[in-house]
């Protein structure tokens, strides 16, 4: 009975925080809010792999970039099964949506586990998981459709089964490890660390009889577990190349992502992204409070350091060197893209589990009292709540993260259909205006063709016509400010139709 109960539990409560967060209203939402431009992306290719022969090595957006949008980045394999539901269930965004969740949420309850075996604790097995849920940057990416919580999922999933393979010994729970280790990294490299960090003790063990395991050695099989670790690597070194020569060979970059250092741009620069993160992104990654605590207790565990397992201080260190890597090696990254603190979280998850061992050898009375546990529980409430509070903000039709994108795309089922009557229907193509990513208005109008990503902008009317000429058979403005704009009145003569008042389709041709 014990064995069902605490799964369940932990579902309900899930459950119960989806509902809080209003995941059930959400599950219709198409991308929108914050980042919907990644997020168009991603849903972008999804419904390319549906619409367009399902082959997985032709990935493509709606944006024709430089021929028929073929792009790729990261691993495509959680578009292609979307595309896969797709055609059992039929198109619906709340698929997409819960095929990340459910992939993240298996990563929490492993983590939940994770924490259970090494503090014989389930209230704070469950604290630190749910502690992990309040970051209002999870809450919202976690039903999302960005790759980045799911990789974190993946990441969480792989540390379970290597402790199950240190604990039982058998080489096939290290397989299962390293290739979701492999699955996380193909999903976002940088997610990573935890990986290269047990690497690392890995080889210390293997070629400087360092001991890292309490009763016995870290990896048993040695040299037998070597091709295992190295899966990851090579897995992830081809799919970066293979994506390099597609990008390459359909001459767009769009997806290449480089390292930009910390000190590749000027102090104001950086002094810039410092007052963004500080003063605007912090928010959305913890409660301050919490930030607070999380730094005094990583600061209060470095110096215990045999107070703790040797593996557990390791990994604080390691992670900690591997997240400080993060920001330095992409910190422009920073200013405008809160969803890359995903890869840092790690470390915080890292100081709250070691916190919890630290206190049941130094505070055993204090941890273990339910009085303790209640003030735990009741920050946790006050994190989940300043969470809930920061989703309501992202989703505030007022708010400044909606106000900036025309809401009538998002009726999308009665778009398309007024598209349809018209004669407009995927894979024609259009240009679309205003619009500055490559996806936003083209994935909700789902035609193909072009914005004003990598034009000028506002888009002019000679640009225009160069795209009527490469085959884009109407303009579709969704701003009426661009109606009053003079140089557009040539094209502007063939009126098709009006959508809602605010969407406007001419007829180029």
């Amino acid at each position: 009975m014990k064995r069902t109960f605490i799964p369940l539990l932990f579902l309900f409560v899930i459950g119960l925080l989806s509902l809080y967060f209003g995941y059930p209203e959400q599950f219709s939402f198409t991308p929108r809010s914050t980042h919907q431009w990644r997020q168009a992306d991603g849903a972008s290719i999804a419904l390319n792999y549906y619409q367009d022969g399902m082959n997985f090595f032709e990935p493509k957006i709606h944006h024709v970039l430089s021929g028929g949008g073929h792009t790729v980045g990261e691993f495509p394999g959680i578009y292609y099964l979307t595309a896969i539901f797709y055609k059992i269930f039929g198109v619906h965004e709340g698929i997409f949506r819960l095929i990340n969740f459910v992939i993240f949420i298996w990563g929490l309850w492993c983590l939940q586990k994770l924490s259970f075996a090494f503090t014989t604790d389930r209230f704070y097995s469950f604290a630190i998981s749910l502690f992990l849920f309040a970051s209002p940057v999870i809450t919202f990416y976690a039903f999302n459709f960005i790759p980045n919580t799911p990789a974190l999922g993946l990441v969480f999933a792989a540390s379970w089964f290597f402790y199950k393979y240190y604990k039982d010994q058998q080489i096939k729970q290290l397989w299962i490890s390293m290739l979701l280790f492999l699955f996380a990294g193909l999903l976002k490299p940088t997610i990573l660390v935890v990986y290269f960090a047990v690497l690392g003790a890995y080889f210390l063990e293997l070629l400087f009889k360092i001991d890292f395991g309490k009763e016995k050695a870290l990896v048993s099989h040695r040299w037998k577990a070597l091709p295992a670790f190295l899966l990851v690597l090579l897995g992830v070194v081809l799919w970066m190349v293979w994506a390099q020569q597609y990008n390459e060979s359909h001459h767009t970059g769009y997806f290449l992502a480089k390292v930009k250092p910390i000190w590749s741009i000027e102090e104001w620069q950086r002094n810039a992204v410092y007052n963004q993160v500080i003063y605007f992104w912090s928010w959305a990654y913890f409660h301050r409070l919490l930030f607070f605590a999380t730094g005094i207790l990583g600061l209060v565990l470095f110096c215990f350091p045999k107070k703790l397992p040797r593996f557990i201080y390791f990994l604080n260190v390691l992670i900690l060197l591997g997240v400080i890597a993060i920001v330095v090696l992409w910190y422009p990254q920073f200013e405008h893209h809160d969803y890359y603190f995903t890869e840092l979280i790690v470390y915080p998850v890292m100081v709250w589990l070691s916190a919890v061992l630290l206190g049941q050898r130094l505070l055993p009375k204090l941890v273990n009292h339910w009085g303790c546990k209640v003030l735990v529980a009741a920050f946790l409430v006050y994190n989940l709540h300043h969470a809930k509070l920061q989703m309501n903000i992202r989703y505030n039709p007022e708010g400044d993260f909606l106000t900036h994108f025309n809401p009538s795309f998002y009726k999308t089922t009665e778009l398309q259909a007024f598209l349809k009557d018209i004669g407009l229907e995927y894979p024609a193509r259009v240009i679309s205006i205003p619009d500055q990513s490559p996806n936003n208005t083209l994935y909700h109008l789902n035609l193909m063709g072009w914005t004003e990503l990598f034009m000028p902008t506002p888009l002019p009317a000679h640009k225009i016509k160069e795209l009527s000429n490469s085959g884009a058979r109407y303009l579709i403005i969704g701003d009426k400010a661009y109606l009053e704009r003079e140089d557009l009145q040539d094209l502007l003569r063939k009126p098709v139709g009006v959508f809602d008042g605010s969407i406007f389709v001419f007829d180029l041709r």
